[in-house]
């Protein structure tokens, strides 16, 4: 329970190191294409929202959270979004840059290939809507 934030903290930090990275290489360019500028506006959404979901999440189970279903359901819903967007942030920074960013040892590179190992770990990402979900029809049966 305590992990989940952390992981979803490391890999939200990878996205926004691959989200800096993609906006480095955009203002070298002479004339950036507008569908380029209008997809990194689209992962620094991702980035953001990914934070404010994480931070939020900490933010509502507080300093001293309950070591229970529903402490674990909020960080795992933190940690389920962070990951998943850092994922595909980091798919879009690839994307915006092309080949250059699939040079092994480039951050995004690098970027790319951690981010990979988000949904590894507990609870992935599908094991934590099983979790919302039966949390949900609980309390639907209680009303």
């Amino acid at each position: 329970m305590h992990f989940a934030p952390v992981a979803a903290a490391a890999y939200l930090g990878v996205a926004r190191g691959a989200l800096a990275e993609t906006g480095r290489l955009l203002a070298a360019r002479t004339d950036p294409p507008a569908s380029a500028v209008r997809r990194l506006g689209e992962v620094t959404a991702r980035v953001r929202g990914a934070r404010w979901a994480l931070h939020g999440a900490v933010a509502e189970v507080g300093e001293y959270p309950p070591l229970d279903e529903a402490t674990l359901a909020t960080v795992m819903t933190a940690k389920r979004q962070a990951v998943l967007e850092a994922r595909a942030a980091v798919d879009g920074a690839m994307e915006i840059v092309g080949g250059p960013a699939f040079h092994r040892g480039s951050a995004l590179e690098r970027a790319y290939r951690d981010v990979r190992g988000g949904p590894f770990h507990p609870l992935p990402p599908e094991s934590t809507l099983e979790l919302l979900g039966t949390r949900a029809l609980r309390a639907a049966a209680r009303t």
